[in-house]
């Protein structure tokens, strides 16, 4: 389990840490949305993974717009987005971290509405508000009532994967120092892997309200990039959570994201490596899945089309 090296020490408000690769056309529409909060960040982290279309004229352009500091960290070589998350959450300053993916974009209040929450409840360690898939140009609007629960992170994951993501989460750093750091040998899930081990340590508290919105468009995208799920480190992780836990509802979780790797693959006409079918326990899967299991690639790609 990666961890923090030292103590963490923090100023009151939030940081918020942008990993970035590649996503200058998205950039400016995601920072946009930033710099649009009712609440502003304290500041802002972006950690430039290597990227080959360098950001720092967008950024210089954000710079002179706010007084919110934008930091800007760039990597002489590509690390993953676990370095750059990590990176960021290693240059945090204040007492709670959010974070932001670089194509994605927020409400004007989604910080808002977690300081309401935050001053409603006295702690908040562990928040997420729904989210959305969008394609095109950020919504950036309101939809539903707010309203906080709290409640687990593997109840939220299995009612709706959206629930918890890299764009909706908002820790504490008493949190984070228990949790540590993102797992940098991780290529895929590396995190709803760093979802459940904060889940270890605190309930989260969800907002119904969707203020948080997924671009779904990239062709490069990880879930798009197959060979990252044939990998040695992350089957074993797999093997280990799954020989680590009696617990009924991680091993149905699990399960069920083995389900969604075989099905990545059966979505491009592929057959997924054979860990993932042999490792696959069907008795956690409910019967709709075992059926999409066993339909022909074509028949998935035109059925999850029309979902």
């Amino acid at each position: 389990m990666p961890k923090s090296s030292s103590s963490m020490s923090f100023e009151k408000g939030i940081s918020l840490i942008i990993p970035y690769r590649n996503h200058l056309s998205f950039l400016e529409e995601t920072l946009s949305s930033v710099f649009e909060q009712k609440r502003l960040p304290d500041e802002i982290i972006l950690v430039d993974d290597c990227s080959e279309d360098h950001p720092e004229a967008l950024i210089t352009k954000f710079r002179e717009k706010s007084s919110v500091p934008v930091i800007y960290k760039r990597f002489g070589m590509h690390r993953g987005v676990s370095a750059a998350r990590n990176e960021g959450i290693k240059t945090a300053r204040f007492s709670h971290v959010a974070f932001l993916d670089a194509d994605d974009c927020w409400s004007p209040w989604h910080l808002y509405e977690f300081e309401r929450a935050l001053r409603k409840l006295g702690r908040v360690d562990y928040y997420s508000s729904a989210s959305r898939i969008f394609y095109g140009s950020c919504p950036g609007k309101l939809s539903n009532a707010s309203g906080f629960v709290s409640t687990s992170y593997l109840k939220l994951a299995m009612r709706n994967a959206l629930n918890v993501n890299a764009s909706s989460v908002i820790f504490s750093k008493p949190l984070m120092e228990k949790t540590g750091f993102f797992d940098e040998k991780l290529p895929v899930f590396e995190d709803i892997d760093y979802w459940m081990r904060a889940g270890n340590f605190s309930e989260v508290i969800f907002n119904r309200r969707t203020n948080v919105f997924i671009r779904r468009s990239q062709p490069d995208s990880l879930s798009k990039r197959l060979e990252y799920y044939d990998n040695p480190y992350l089957k074993d992780k797999f093997t280990d959570y799954l020989s680590d836990t009696n617990d009924e509802r991680i091993k149905k979780f699990l399960h069920l994201n083995i389900y969604g790797t075989i099905m990545r693959f059966k979505k491009e006409g592929k057959k997924a490596p054979a860990f993932w079918e042999k490792t696959l326990d069907e008795s956690f899967l409910d019967v709709k899945h075992r059926i999409f299991l066993r339909l022909p690639s074509g028949w998935v790609r035109i059925l999850t089309r029309w979902k």
